[in-house]
């Protein structure tokens, strides 16, 4: 079952969503808890967000979010819970998860996963950025790592930059 589950995945980064449900189809029972059934609901709900249904993707992940999930699943976890919430326009969700994607990420994927995260910043409005790094400043608790203050306040400087909004 983890070999299908790692085939499925390959094909979705392959674009051929038709063989990984293939494969998923062909899993039979799985346990009731544990990194199986944890990688086939990621699998599961990445192809909802490449279909369209990114709310009911971001619905599947949740019960994951901050689970001690095997490092396995982790990161392919954190981010698609991120993809996920941006597509369903969840911003304010999105950015915490980013959040946890950095802060969760090895030190060897540390960059990519930078790289990804500022990419996924901007295809989100400005707006919702803006005002996730106004409640940051106001209640500093609520503050995230700094590799992504960095990152959301460089993508608001790009967009005042680009626009002409000084505000």
């Amino acid at each position: 079952p983890m070999a299908r589950l790692y085939l499925a995945n390959a094909k979705i980064e392959m674009g051929e969503l038709a063989a990984a449900d293939g494969q998923l189809g062909q899993l039979g029972a799985l346990p009731k808890s544990g990194t199986m059934t944890d990688l086939a609901t990621v699998t599961r709900a990445r192809l909802q967000r490449l279909r369209g249904k990114p709310e009911q993707a971001l619905t599947a992940l949740r019960p994951l979010a901050g689970k001690a999930v095997d490092p396995i699943v982790r990161e392919l976890l954190e981010s698609e819970i991120t993809f996920s919430a941006v597509e369903a326009h969840r911003d304010f969700e999105a950015i915490a998860y980013m959040d946890q994607w950095l802060s969760g990420t090895t030190e060897d994927h540390g960059e990519a996963v930078l790289a990804s995260i500022d990419k996924t910043l901007g295809t989100m409005p400005p707006l919702a950025i803006e005002q996730s790094l106004r409640a940051m400043q106001q209640d500093p608790a609520t503050a995230y790592g700094g590799p992504l203050l960095h990152k959301m306040a460089s993508r608001l400087a790009h967009h005042a930059a680009d626009t002409g909004d000084t505000h």
